[in-house]
């Protein structure tokens, strides 16, 4: 059982203590809820340390509030460099108005009804000029009154399986 103890002293006008007053509150539901949530955030953090994936998290106005270390392994970029709308430095300059179009046309889709979950490929340039290529799904989440309140989604790398499309296709041409 946990106890919140409140006391208050009163005092004479020499300092001794004349009285004294208190309450004793359970808190034990309290404690056992914010052990959970403690719990609950550590298991987060370990996945999202442990998935294969760059795990992102933006609030409804398309700001980077969060994303984990694998998004600074796919890019090549500090993670402090995705905060806010720095995520967009990372896409490929060919890229990133047609990313930029379909995000706001998801958004604008977004609602409690309709729940949208977007899936998309794009590129990223890495400062060292090296192209990687990712797919995105995306998913809205929502406040208890409905509303949509941030976007939380994942980037898989998907350089290798591009890199053998291309060759298979490349392949393809030079023997017809």
């Amino acid at each position: 059982m946990w106890v919140l103890d409140r006391a208050q002293i009163l005092r004479n006008q020499v300092g001794q203590i004349v009285r004294m007053s208190g309450s004793d509150t359970d808190i034990t539901q309290r404690k056992l809820a914010e052990t959970a949530l403690w719990e609950s955030e550590r298991r987060y953090a370990t996945l999202a340390t442990a998935a294969p994936v760059a795990i992102f998290w933006f609030d409804s106005p398309s700001n980077c509030v969060y994303v984990n270390e694998h998004w600074s392994q796919m890019t090549g970029r500090p993670v402090e460099s995705a905060l806010g709308q720095g995520w967009i430095e990372a896409l490929h300059p060919e890229d990133r108005d047609r990313l930029l179009a379909e995000w706001a046309s998801d958004q604008a889709q977004a609602s409690s009804e309709t729940p949208v979950l977007t899936a998309r490929e794009g590129r990223h340039l890495r400062p060292d000029g090296t192209v990687t290529w990712f797919y995105a799904k995306v998913a809205q989440e929502i406040d208890e009154s409905g509303q949509v309140i941030g976007y939380v989604g994942t980037l898989t790398d998907i350089t290798e399986r591009k890199q053998t499309e291309a060759a298979l296709q490349k392949s393809e041409q030079r023997y017809r």
